[in-house]
């Protein structure tokens, strides 16, 4: 059994083409007026690939988490296989087309201002939304749209080695999430050319959409705890107020991005040389402070 007790006081949701339009209404309608959002995907290969108008990311996106609330997550499965049948797809998955139209209703939502999107890592995620192979998920170099709990974390402190959203959910919240090493099999793990598809797990077990739910609710909590503090500080926090920071920081999301899809080279020498003249300047300008 791989649920976690804090799951028991959280409605969790594997959706359907039936209640996809409550999944969504419900983001749109937050009472925090932000929701978490995060992607399953059959691997982290977000390198991308073009065929006809729209490029689209090697590895594609298997499902969406949702949060609307602490307590509410929303799992929207749209790739997992068939485990009978390697070759279709499974039952349980709603159709891509439900999904397009229901997602960019979000989407629109999040564009016209009403809510914005929480997300852990966004630069892995906002590539999949702007390249899943056809017309992009949002415009997200627009950083008031969202919020990225991974970047909060860095800023409130930087010396912080564990930032992934599995480490910060256990040291901060205190809620222990499934792995996803868990939910394959031995034999899977094991077999020649084994890769971590989430496409793979079967939507019969439960463990799915917890996993995909808990991704969702720990993200929004994360959130929850961390905005205040880098943000909008009391001076109980005894925490510097980084909002300037903190939008440079999603400012430089889009840049970072286009830098790595683009595989930019680096000329290696030379940035040697830049990093022995800065060091050189460092210990001058250490020596004028003492000084």
């Amino acid at each position: 059994d791989h649920k976690k007790p804090w799951m028991d006081s959280c409605q969790m949701t594997l959706v359907n083409e039936s209640n996809i339009s409550s999944a969504i209404d419900a983001c749109i309608n937050s009472y925090d007026k932000f929701f978490a959002l995060d992607l399953e995907t059959e691997g982290l290969d977000n390198r991308v690939r073009y065929s006809g108008d729209f490029g689209c990311t090697n590895d594609r996106i298997v499902g969406v988490c949702l949060a609307s609330s602490p307590t509410v997550g929303w799992y929207i499965p749209l790739r997992h296989i068939d485990p009978n049948d390697s070759s279709a797809l499974h039952k349980k998955n709603v159709p891509y087309s439900v999904f397009d139209k229901e997602f960019r209703r979000l989407i629109a939502a999040v564009e016209s201002g009403k809510v914005s999107a929480v997300f852990h890592n966004a630069e892995f995620d906002q590539e999949f939304l702007e390249y899943p192979g056809c017309a992009p998920y949002g415009d997200w170099s627009i950083p008031s749209r969202w919020d990225c709990t991974y970047i909060l974390i860095s800023l409130y402190d930087s010396r912080r080695k564990t930032k992934g959203l599995k480490s910060a959910s256990k040291e901060d919240l205190g809620m222990e999430m499934i792995e996803l090493d868990d939910l394959f099999s031995e034999d899977e793990k094991n077999s020649p050319g084994f890769k971590k598809n989430f496409a793979r797990l079967d939507l019969d077990r439960e463990e799915v959409p917890w996993y995909g739910c808990s991704d969702g609710i720990c993200t929004y909590r994360l959130r929850q705890k961390y905005y205040p503090l880098v943000v909008h500080p009391t001076s109980e926090d005894k925490t510097p107020n980084q909002k300037s920071i903190y939008m440079i920081e999603k400012l430089c999301s889009a840049s970072t991005r286009w830098m790595m899809r683009n595989a930019i080279g680096v000329d290696r020498k030379k940035v040697w040389e830049l990093i022995t003249i800065g060091q050189k300047e460092w210990v001058e300008s250490v020596k004028n402070v003492y000084k």
